[in-house]
């Protein structure tokens, strides 16, 4: 477990040099070549999250290093869906596909954790990786569960909220 300080230094650096500077780097590409129209930001969510399949066969089948190559495409498609919605001028549901993709990430994330803990990498790894991979797994999973009460009480007119912008 990393120290606060170092922790929350790297999540800036990580927003500073590497989440911001791709997010515009994705919108100004979109608004500069937009996609064809049938490439849609909730179609991307898809490709993204069904990429936990062959990430997981690749995992399985020994070729980590491919398995690696997919987490990181899936990381390219999980920005690119939010980019390609901020720059679509396309009718499509913002707040369905926020919430869309929000759970499309919590399965992908879940899965991979799940599965590294059933094959055994946990034992590898120690009992503090273990509880922190089932911690986060728990966590995603409560998200997830108010994330779909808000959306839907978002859906159907009412007031309020405590998702917020995850």
């Amino acid at each position: 477990v990393l120290p606060e300080g170092l922790a929350g230094g790297l999540l800036w650096a990580n927003n500073a040099f590497v989440y911001q500077p791709s997010r515009l780097a994705l919108e100004t590409a979109l608004r500069c070549n937009p996609p064809p129209s049938w490439i849609t930001p909730n179609g991307v969510t898809t490709m993204s999250a069904l990429l936990l399949v062959p990430t997981l066969a690749a995992l399985h089948t020994g070729y980590p290093m491919v398995a690696a190559g997919l987490v990181v495409l899936h990381d390219v498609l999980d920005r690119a869906d939010g980019a390609l919605a901020r720059t679509s001028t396309a009718e499509h549901d913002r707040e369905f596909g926020a919430y869309y993709d929000a759970m499309c990430d919590k399965v992908f994330q879940c899965g991979m954790l799940y599965y590294l803990l059933s094959m055994g990498y946990g034992a590898e790894m120690g009992p503090v990786w273990v509880l922190a991979a089932a911690g986060t797994m728990a966590m995603q999973m409560a998200q997830g569960v108010i994330r779909t009460q808000d959306y839907i009480s978002v859906a159907r007119g009412e007031p309020g909220g405590c998702a917020g912008d995850w």
